[in-house]
């Protein structure tokens, strides 16, 4: 009885111990799958944020003012600004002013000279330099000219990437415009198909309609069904595309638009190439760069040859 007794405990423990881990896993991953949920709900979109219903052009506004790549194209044009006011500072003066001041202590010569001469010592120190690059072999004009394309170059980026952004703002939004047209076609269609059901089923209960009649009908109304579910998840991932491309992820309301188009005789092949040739801003863009790199080969082609230069120092000390 004694042994039977010891063998139950045991087999109790050994279940408890087995059952803690357990317990412990479910703990962590209960927490685990609270904390997305939690980070999503911190990113999610204020309650109070007001409704908008955006046309294209409205669109387009918010694409020319915050998209992350123009953002970048304007950052990229300031720092070649300040680059050119680097390059255009070599050919200037540069002045230099230095100061310094320093306090020693020395008992030695007070022993000799007395108070004549005191232990404490304070030297001030000042000095005024001038200097003016007079011959660098056109490194200074080729770092001005090279600069000067820079922004040229910049500013050809920025509308390449204002020139995407309208792009890719438009077909954003006409692809809202047809999944919500989609979307309702699909409506409709699950709304037809549910009637010919409660049709069909009130002519089997008067005894005009067969039993494969009103299968066939609860067949059509179960396939429609998904592709309603799928057009609303379409105008959904449409939505949050035109948000990622307007930077603006917490914005609520609609589209309103239409996608009605009027057909036209299309352009003369020559002629759209020729404009393309002269108003495409990636191959103006790349004319300004072949330019730069041609002031660069100048630049180091002057870095191995002397440069002369006058130098005018002042010293004063007190």
């Amino acid at each position: 009885l004694h042994r039977r007794w010891a063998k139950a405990t045991a087999l109790a423990v050994a279940a408890h111990a087995s059952h803690a881990p357990k317990t412990a896993v479910a703990g962590f991953l209960l927490v685990a799958l609270c904390l997305p949920a939690t980070a999503g709900a911190e990113n999610a979109a204020p309650p109070d944020a007001p409704m908008r219903v955006l046309t294209l052009e409205d669109a387009i506004g918010i694409a020319s003012e915050k998209n992350r790549d123009i953002q970048k194209a304007r950052s990229y044009q300031d720092w070649v600004k300040g680059k050119y006011v680097e390059e255009r500072a070599a050919a200037l003066p540069h002045l230099g002013l230095q100061g310094t001041a320093g306090r020693s202590w020395d008992g030695s010569f007070q022993a000799l000279f007395g108070d004549f001469y005191p232990a404490g010592q304070t030297v001030y120190s000042g000095e005024v330099t001038l200097s003016q690059a007079l011959y660098t072999w056109g490194k200074v004009g080729a770092a001005i000219r090279g600069a000067k394309e820079g922004i040229a170059s910049a500013e050809d980026q920025l509308n390449t990437y204002r020139q995407a952004a309208i792009r890719d703002t438009s077909a954003a939004f006409h692809d809202v415009l047809l999944a919500k047209e989609v979307r309702s076609i699909a409506a409709q269609n699950l709304e037809q198909r549910e009637r010919h059901q409660h049709e069909a089923r009130n002519r089997h209960a008067l005894g005009t309609a067969t039993d494969y009649d009103v299968l066939a009908a609860e067949v059509a109304v179960a396939n429609a069904r998904p592709e309603a579910l799928r057009a609303e998840n379409a105008v959904r991932v449409a939505g949050e595309r035109l948000r990622l491309i307007l930077a603006e992820p917490h914005l609520k309301g609609d589209v309103s638009g239409t996608l009605e188009a009027e057909p036209s005789d299309p352009p003369e092949f020559d002629a759209v190439y020729r404009e393309a040739l002269d108003k495409r801003p990636d191959l103006s863009d790349l004319r300004h760069r072949v330019n730069v790199y041609s002031e660069l080969v100048t630049i180091a082609k002057a870095g191995s040859e002397e440069h002369t230069s006058e130098l005018q120092s002042r010293q004063y000390l007190v």
